[in-house]
């Protein structure tokens, strides 16, 4: 199914029209994305790219018009500014972080 040129509301709706019950979710960059995203339909709007700072003020906006929804944050979320997107009230966070970082060598030892 080609998404291509359908716009943020057309893409949802045409997602929604062919999954039914499950929830859609939708990567967006713009507070408007966002709430054109919801509105037609997605349950879950992922913000990509933007800070802690200016998700704080989106965050509440989402949640007064739609306060089921969940919101995400991703793209330079790290182990240092993790709490900073918890506190802007994100429900979710992504991060390639551990990709990344040094491996870790550890042993578990299971026992009865």
């Amino acid at each position: 199914m080609s998404l291509l040129g359908a716009g943020v509301e057309g893409a949802v709706e045409r997602l929604v029209a062919r999954v039914g019950y499950r929830a859609v979710g939708v990567e967006v960059v713009t507070l408007e994305e966002a709430l054109e995203a919801l509105e037609a339909g997605a349950r879950y709007a992922r913000f990509d790219g933007v800070g802690p700072a200016t998700l704080n003020g989106w965050v509440r906006v989402v949640k007064a018009g739609f306060p089921e929804a969940r919101v995400g944050a991703s793209g330079g979320v790290t182990a240092e500014n993790v709490a900073d997107y918890a506190r802007a009230g994100v429900d979710v966070v992504v991060t390639s972080a551990p990709f990344r970082a040094l491996p870790l060598d550890f042993t578990t030892a299971m026992g009865r």
